[in-house]
Formats: structure tokens, sequence, C-alpha cells
């Protein structure tokens, strides 16, 4: 089996993961695929064999990469419980170089790490006793611990992965149960005595290893600026802008602002939720999270995560507007959410422009199967649409449709003014899914654009792009992975 075939099956592989439409219920079928690649590959004998190892893991993390990859999490779980079966001892080295930070963002969370653990319990035939949930006990509680120190001198934490340990009355009990054992045998000397026929002996020393786990854990997720926390205590007053995260934000988005879905304020008797509310929408006017700036070949477009939910509620504000013709309805705080949708959709376009490039002369074509203004799908296609027609000079949109819809922006320079746009646009139309070559062709004159397709998945291409292994190669050597290939290199 030479090189050249293993590498074109991988090239399938990610063809089949981004260019056609990825869902959960044809994981079977990649995994297949996947299983397929590694037992050729651990046959191979030829010279580079290292570089295909290395490509192969560098695969994965691109595959799990929250920021610049794919962030197909389950996926990813999915292929690590295959490649451990083949190579164990890389697969705990790439584990463990996957949590930490590159260049100040992670490939993966910690959260993986419990959650991986999860994914072996419930799909692989060995269940709760997998030898990499062995693994990933050790690696949390060697970071815990190396944490615990940290905090003792700075009372701060480095890492969130406090946050991410199953607590003792989850329904993960038994993973927490599991660390706080390995936690006392390895740092603690509780479990470490001889327990023979004094059975009450160790269930009491077992007790205590619990609680002193659960004290350890509890005090270091004090100390962590968690959302969910504060709401749970009801210290909104303790909730600052710039420690929430975009997905925290879009998730709790009417409780932080103490609105309902309506857009009405919320019963007021918790005094210090109007303030935390009244707080945060002075400071999105004028905060601006720092950033970095890419340098790396991306492969294919990457767009923000949760952008989709501004969308949502953009067009919320655009259903309620609509409802004026009809009535006037109660609509309090309609002109602060539009405020708001409009500026931190400018703040985040703006970080993501500085690494992308759009050529000024790209139309977005956006072809995905939905069936209703409510479905996430879409509104995640119109939010990548926006990112590209906001950085091209062509500000239409073609969506495609049992008749193609042109939609046409030149006159909208406002985010909500766009959604309001594009919702009239589809408000009464069929939204049934045709062939996108059929839409492209009924355009007159587009084909003097650049054409980029947005697809079900939400990925974003050149339209009749043909990829190639080196295509492939590009994302995988590009310095995005640089220390999972030389964390593999250094296990060889």
């Amino acid at each position: 089996m030479n090189t050249e075939y293993i590498q074109n099956e991988l090239l399938y592989l990610w063809k089949k993961i981004c260019l056609f439409e990825y869902k959960t219920s044809c994981m079977k079928d990649l995994n297949d695929d996947f299983f397929f690649i590694l037992a050729k590959l651990k046959n191979h004998k030829e010279e580079n064999y290292i570089e295909l190892y290395t490509h192969i893991f560098c695969f994965l993390a691109h595959i799990r990469d929250i920021h610049l990859g794919m962030g197909l999490r389950t996926l990813y779980y999915s292929f690590v419980h295959i490649v451990y079966d083949f190579f164990p001892i890389l697969t705990c080295g790439f584990l463990k170089t996957m949590m930490y930070k590159h260049d100040f963002q992670t490939l993966g969370s910690w959260r993986d790490a419990p959650n991986i653990c999860l994914f072996l319990k419930k799909e692989s035939k060995k269940g709760e006793q997998h030898p990499l949930i062995d693994h990933i006990i050790e690696l949390m509680n060697s970071v815990l611990h190396d944490e615990t120190v940290y905090f003792e001198k700075t009372k701060t934490c480095i890492t969130n992965i406090a946050k991410w340990i199953p607590r003792e009355t989850s329904k993960n009990k038994w993973l927490f149960e599991r660390l706080a054992v390995h936690w006392s045998k390895t740092y603690t000397y509780l479990l470490n005595h001889d327990f023979s026929n004094k059975k009450s002996s160790y269930d009491a020393a077992l007790r205590k290893c619990y609680m002193n786990y659960r004290k350890i854990v509890s005090k270091l997720c004090k100390s962590l600026p968690i959302v969910e926390q504060h709401m749970c205590k009801n210290e909104f007053q303790n909730i600052q802008l710039e420690n929430i995260s975009q997905k925290s934000l879009v998730k709790y988005w009417d409780t932080l602002f103490h609105q309902t879905s309506c857009l009405n304020n919320k019963n007021n008797i918790y005094k210090n939720r109007v303030l935390s509310a009244t707080t945060l929408n002075s400071d999105i006017q004028t905060y601006e999270k720092p950033f970095k700036i890419c340098n790396y070949k991306l492969g294919f477009l990457h767009f923000p995560d949760c952008i989709e939910k501004y969308v949502c509620y953009a067009f919320r504000c655009a259903s309620i507007i609509e409802s004026f013709a009809s009535s006037t309805p109660n609509c309090e705080k309609l002109g602060n959410e539009m405020m708001k949708l409009d500026q931190i959709w400018e703040n985040i376009y703006n970080k993501w422009s500085c690494y992308v490039q759009i050529d000024k002369n790209t139309v977005p074509v956006i072809h995905v199967n939905v069936h209703c203004l409510t479905d996430p799908i879409l509104h995640r296609a119109i939010a990548h649409a926006c990112f590209i027609l906001q950085s091209s000079d062509i500000k239409r949109i073609l969506f495609c449709s049992n008749n193609p819809i042109w939609i046409h922006l030149e006159n909208d320079h406002t985010f909500i003014s766009k959604m309001r746009t594009i919702y009239k646009a589809l408000h009464n139309e069929v939204l049934i899914n045709s062939d996108v070559h059929e839409n492209i062709r009924a355009v007159k004159y587009i084909h003097h654009f650049n054409i980029l397709v947005i697809i079900q998945n939400g990925f974003c291409f050149p339209y009749g792009e043909k990829y190639s292994y080196k295509d492939l190669l590009s994302i995988l050597t590009n310095g995005r992975y640089k220390d999972v290939a030389q964390g593999l290199r250094s296990l060889f």
C-alpha cells in the first residue's frame, strides 16, 4: 500500500466531512473510512511513514480545532476512540497536547477530557474500563494538582479544568469517584493503607477522599469567572462583560439583559439583575475584546462561533417590527436590542476581517435545505453570508430555492438593516432547496463574480473548486498544528 493511496483516502475523508453535508447520523460511515485508513497506515513501511502519522493526528486536531478548524466535537471523540486502538501511546501524547494553549488559543477544551470518558463509557465495548479513561483521569488530576499549587501562591487559576470536573451529585458520579480515588492514592495517604478485613475503615476513608476532592474542586471553581455560577447564586452584580464568552452571552441573552422573549422588561423584584443588565448594556457600547491576528493559511473560510444566534435575535426584532402594520406591540426594549446587536456584530466582524481576506468581487450563495425562518441552519448560513458581503463590494446574496432569490443589500449599512431586508425577502417565500447549479445558471451575469457557496453544515467554498491533497496538506502543516506535530515526533 503506497503513500499516495493513503493520502487520497485521507483527502476523500476530509471532503466527506467538510464538502458534503456532515451530520451526526453519517458518523458510522466516517468512522469506517477512518478505520480503513488507520488499518492501512498500521502496515505502512515506506520511509516517510512518520510524516503520515503526523498528518493523521494533525487532521484530528483540525477536526476539533474550536477556533480555526471544523469544531466537530462528537466526531473528534469518535475518531479518538478509533485511533487509540491502533496507536495508544501516540494518542495519549496527542490528547495532552490538545488541552494546552497554542499561541494563546486552545485547539480543544478541558471539557473534552471528561466528555471523551463519557463517550468511551457509552460507545466502547469496554465501557468504564476502557484504558484511555485511566490515562485521562491521570492527566486531569496532574493538571488539577499543578493548579492547586499555583492557586495557593496567586489565588488565581491558569486553566478552567475545575469547571469541567463532574460533580459528585451529577449523573456522571462514577467519573467523579474515580477521579477522587486516583487523587487520594496519588497525592494523599488516605487510601494507601492496608484495609483488608476493615471494610468500615475503608468506607470511611473513601467518604473522606470524596469530600476532600469536592472541596478542592469547589475552591478552584469559586475563583473562576463562571457566569452560570453567579447566576445560580443570584449574584448578577458580579457578572462582567469581559468574563462572558460568546457562547454564554448568546445562551443567556434574555436573562442577562433582564428581558422577555417579546423584548419587554422582566419583573423588577431583583434589583441586582436590573442594575447588572443596565451595566452590561452600557459596557457593550464601548467594550472590545483583544484579539490576535492569524497568519495561518486556513484552507477554507472560518467564521466566529455563535454568530447565527445574533441573526436569530435580529429576526426576532424584524418580526416584531413587521407586526407594527396591524398593531402597536408593547415592546419596551426593541430599540435597545437593535442597538446592542449592531454593536456586537460590528465588533465581531472587525476582528474576523483582520485575518480573513475576501475578494472584492465576491457574491455569497446560500445553498441549504430548510423549511422555515426559525431554522438555526438558515441563521448560520445567513450570518456567514453577511460576513462575506460585508467584506465585498458586491452587496448581494443569492439564496438557492425553487426560483433563485436575489437579495439586494446595497442600501443597508447596519446589521439590523441587513437582517430586516433579508427577513422581508424570505418571509413569504417557499424555501425549497434545489440544485445550486441551476440557481446559478438562472441568474444573469453572476459568472462575472467570484462565487462562494455556503452549504448545509456552514462551510463555505469557491464554486467549482477542485481540492487536492496539497490543499489539505497546506492546512495540516501551516503552523497552526506545529505543537501537535512536534509532540508526536518526540514519541517516535
